[in-house]
């Protein structure tokens, strides 16, 4: 097994840390480290960003595999029942259900959907500027640095409690849905839309987490304390 001959794992969460140790019985445990991906975080623009919470349209934004896993099903049947909400969904990625996912998009919510295809990350930044949500309802997960990057840009997480998600989406900063619940996730949705203000509040925490706790400054720090920690062991 590798966790007997390596020095020391990193784990993207506790859950994932807590599954190693799981497989293992314990015993090496004590060798995996938590240390969640970073992001990069770019300066916003206050004023701008109020504006985007004011504006009649919600843009939801769906970035990654296109993979019917990633609850994009879920996304379609919980749109096609929001028909009185003002809503746009930009789906950012490829993958290998991207046939049978926008023959669906079409058959359900027409014109109200944009599929990006692959973008560069500064393509995908200039994207999520004017969306509001981040919208994956994955059926299992790590932790997704699409939802990272999309919170480090004031987006609202509607995500499931899959994988190391739950340790960083909270009430003050997103929504957690049951897994393969179309209904619960378009009830979160239309929560969203009615109380614009709420959101635009959760977006805030959402950065300043990012900003805390996930930023690449703050990954380094962290990498170099595992290091640090490390060194007396390689020595002896």
């Amino acid at each position: 097994c590798f966790l007997k001959i390596a020095d020391r794992v990193i784990s993207l969460g506790e859950k994932e840390r807590q599954y190693y140790g799981h497989y293992n019985k314990n015993k090496c445990i004590s060798k995996v480290m938590c240390l969640p991906n970073a992001v990069k975080i770019n300066k916003i623009d206050e004023e701008k960003l109020k504006t985007k919470f004011e504006g009649d349209t919600l843009h939801l934004v769906y970035v990654g595999r296109i993979d019917f896993a990633k609850g994009l099903k879920e996304i379609i049947s919980a749109l096609q029942s929001l028909d009185d909400i003002n809503y746009f969904l930009h789906v950012i990625g490829d993958g290998p259900d991207m046939s049978e996912f926008k023959g669906k998009l079409e058959n359900s919510i027409d014109k109200r959907f944009k599929l990006h295809g692959v973008k560069s990350i500064e393509e995908i930044y200039s994207i999520l500027e004017f969306c509001q949500i981040f919208i994956m309802p994955s059926h299992y997960e790590g932790l997704p640095n699409a939802m990272l990057e999309a919170m480090a840009n004031c987006v609202v997480p509607i995500v499931t409690p899959v994988g190391s998600i739950p340790e960083v989406v909270s009430r003050e900063n997103g929504y957690l849905v049951a897994v393969k619940d179309p209904k619960m996730l378009a009830e979160t949705i239309r929560l969203a839309n009615n109380d614009k203000n709420s959101l635009y509040l959760k977006s805030l925490a959402a950065r300043q987490l990012m900003v805390e706790q996930y930023s690449i400054e703050s990954y380094i720090e962290k990498l170099n304390e595992i290091y640090y920690r490390l060194l007396p062991d390689i020595r002896n």
